[in-house]
C-alpha cells in the first residue's frame, strides 16, 4: 500500500505503468487513509482504463541543462579555501576543459569519454597522467 505520512497528514502514492500518481488524504486518521486510499486507486484505475485523464499525476520537469564550465565554476567556488589542493584542481579542470569542450553534463557518453580516453592513452594529447590513471583507463576500455 502505498500511504505515508508527510508531517500530521496521511498521503498516497500509486505507480501505474510507469507513472507515479501522488495526493493527499487530508485526513491524520490511518483508517480513514486506508479507506481514501482504496477508493482512490480504484478510481485511479477506472479513469486510466477508460482513457479519461487520471486524477492529479506528478509532473516530472525536465532536469536543467548544465554544461561542463558551468560544473567547474561552481565547483572550483565550493573547494576554494576548503581544500588545500585547490590550485592543482584549477589546473585540472582546465585541463578537462581542453579535453572535452564545453559539453552539456547531459551529453555525457561512453563513446565520448572513450574517444577522450583513447587520445589520452595514444598520447597525442599532451597531459602528463599518473600511471595509476593510465591502468584505470586500460581497465575501464577493456571491460566496454
Amino acid at each position: 500500500m502505498g500511504i505515508y505520512k508527510q508531517g500530521n497528514i496521511f498521503w498516497v502514492s500509486k505507480c501505474i505503468a510507469g507513472i507515479q500518481y501522488r495526493q493527499t488524504t487530508g485526513t491524520d486518521k490511518k483508517m480513514e487513509a486506508v479507506a481514501f486510499y482504496e477508493r482512490w486507486t480504484s478510481e485511479l484505475r477506472e479513469q486510466i482504463r477508460t482513457g479519461k485523464p487520471p486524477i492529479k499525476q506528478e509532473q516530472r520537469q525536465e532536469p536543467e541543462q548544465i554544461t561542463l564550465l558551468e560544473l567547474i565554476k561552481t565547483y572550483l567556488e565550493f573547494t576554494n579555501g576548503r581544500l588545500k589542493s585547490h590550485s592543482s584542481q584549477i589546473v585540472l579542470t582546465k585541463k578537462l576543459l581542453q579535453i572535452f569542450g564545453n559539453i552539456k553534463i547531459n551529453d555525457f557518453t561512453i563513446p565520448v569519454i572513450e574517444k577522450c580516453s583513447r587520445i589520452l592513452l595514444s598520447k597525442v594529447y599532451p597531459l602528463p597522467m599518473p600511471i595509476d590513471l593510465q591502468l584505470f583507463l586500460k581497465e575501464c576500455l577493456q571491460r566496454l
